[in-house]
């Protein structure tokens, strides 16, 4: 009995000081990464999250030890990891990747395992829809404007609406964000760390307007939204969220994956249905890239239409 305690002991110390050893290394490279900025802080916390279940899983496969990885162990401890990932697994295995060749620059490992991983994962495309008009129109009618938080609520939902602006970037709005003479907006996108100029129409104005000269609680904050219970303070991207989440609920729209962001699709496809450029429409909602404007040409079914080729008519031989 004694044996079996002393080596379950042995065992309960060496995974211990394991966990240690790979906590470092992780966090290290979390502040590595994060120094250097070539990931936002948003994509270092998936990188985070997805590195930490790999490792899990390498535990979950026997190995105590980094240095005992090779490249086929590799490979065995991502096909378990895959399967906890419906969506975003292409995302998770560059993480991997990323980590491992960290690992082996830092001289943690001999050998350099992240040449083990793919560089493409053919990843499952989601297209989710925005809002109908009659939905739209619905949502945007629900919040009790004459309540501070229904001014909230509504100026947040109206100018997602009309400017496809994330969560995360009308959350971040200060005070100082509008330009009430020459009516813009001026923001630096949380997501991509680009500057964004964008027309600020006369619903959304009047209704932002609105809230801070009588919804708005009395605060230093710079933020334009706060929140109205408990201790004030700023809002977050999971609370605007939830925001239209329950709007939405109240009203009885069906949810289909839809929150927040399904107001940023509504714009982006209006844009394309209205035939606005490309290249413009890339500009307002600060794409990168055109790559990104795919989500949108998928989802416009009257252009989707227009692309349809006919059924051709053929006649037989000697007709």
């Amino acid at each position: 009995i004694w044996s079996f305690i002393g080596r379950f002991l042995y065992l309960c110390l060496f995974a211990w000081l394991l966990l240690v050893l790979i906590s470092a290394s992780l966090s290290e490279f979390c502040t590595r990464t994060g120094q250097s900025e070539s990931m936002a802080e948003t994509s270092l916390n998936v990188a985070r999250s997805a590195i930490r279940r790999f490792l899990f899983e390498m535990e979950d496969h026997g190995f105590r030890s980094l240095a005992d990885f090779t490249q086929m162990n590799v490979n065995g401890c991502v096909t378990s990891f895959a399967s906890h990932y419906a969506g975003g697994l292409g995302a998770a295995i560059y993480s991997v990747r990323v980590f491992l060749h960290f690992l082996f620059e830092d001289g943690v490992t001999d050998i350099d395992l992240s040449l083990s991983l793919p560089e493409l994962v053919a990843t499952r495309k989601m297209f989710r829809e925005g809002f109908t008009e009659s939905e739209l129109e619905h949502l945007l009618e629900h919040p009790d404007r004459f309540t501070a938080i229904g001014k909230r609520d509504y100026a947040m939902m109206v100018l997602a609406a009309q400017s496809g602006l994330r969560a995360c970037d009308v959350v971040r709005l200060k005070l100082d964000s509008i330009d009430w003479r020459t009516r813009e907006i001026r923001l630096v996108q949380h997501k991509t760390g680009e500057p964004l100029s964008l027309p600020l129409e006369a619903e959304s104005g009047n209704a932002i307007a609105d809230y801070i000269l009588h919804g708005r609680p009395d605060s230093t904050h710079p933020n334009i939204f706060l929140c109205h219970t408990g201790v004030i303070r700023p809002l977050d991207a999971r609370s605007a969220s939830g925001v239209v989440s329950k709007h939405m609920k109240l009203v009885g729209i069906p949810a289909k994956h839809r929150a927040f962001h399904a107001l940023r699709r509504t714009f982006g496809t209006r844009l394309l249905q209205n035939e606005v450029s490309f290249e413009l429409i890339q500009q307002l909602l600060g794409h990168r890239d055109m790559d990104s404007m795919k989500l949108y040409l998928s989802i416009d079914e009257q252009g989707l239409k227009q692309c349809a080729l006919p059924l051709l008519s053929y006649g037989r031989v000697g007709n």
